[in-house]
């Protein structure tokens, strides 16, 4: 889906598609109905919040390289969420610059990773952590999606790698 975010201003990333037709990069309308409850950021009409907290799987999702490196955080409910293309641009460059920290956007909130502690932390909020891994897909155990948006095939029983029908382009 091609066309920019009316709220970062970026590229669509993770589009989601709102009731009212208007849309937004999956983090952006996610980190805006954290702060404002559901509802449209253009023309406030509210949705079920359902859309934000237990997303559709996405094609885009699926997409990508088994094999090449991404980075990871730990999910609250055992597995691995894979960050989306934008930040885990922005994560391995400050790694291949050997940075100590590096601090992005999402949604709403500013983040920051301490690549010597493996941590992930909200900039104004260190109490919650979260570990983070540089990995492939191939060898992630129990990936459950991408930047909180499921896939399509992903189950708790763990009888699945996690990785059937994803790509092994690019």
């Amino acid at each position: 889906m091609d066309g920019k975010c009316p709220m970062c201003k970026e590229d669509l990333l993770l589009a989601l598609i709102l009731p009212c037709k208007h849309i937004f990069c999956f983090l952006c309308i996610k980190g805006h109905c954290l702060k404002n409850g559901a509802n449209c950021y253009i023309c406030k009409m509210s949705f079920d919040k359902s859309l934000i907290e237990k997303p559709p799987s996405m094609e885009a999702v699926r997409e990508g390289s088994k094999d090449k490196n991404r980075w990871y955080y730990e999910s609250n409910n055992n597995g691995w969420w894979e960050f989306d293309k934008r930040t885990s641009e922005i994560i391995e460059d400050a790694f291949r610059q050997e940075d100590p920290t590096v601090a992005f956007p999402i949604g709403s909130r500013t983040y920051e990773i301490n690549f010597e502690a493996k941590r992930q932390y909200q900039k104004d909020e260190t109490s919650k952590k979260r570990t983070i891994t540089r990995s492939t897909r191939r060898d992630i155990k129990n990936l459950r999606g991408v930047a909180g948006i499921p896939l399509e095939n992903y189950r708790e029983d763990n009888d699945s790698d996690g990785i059937a029908g994803l790509s092994d382009s690019e």
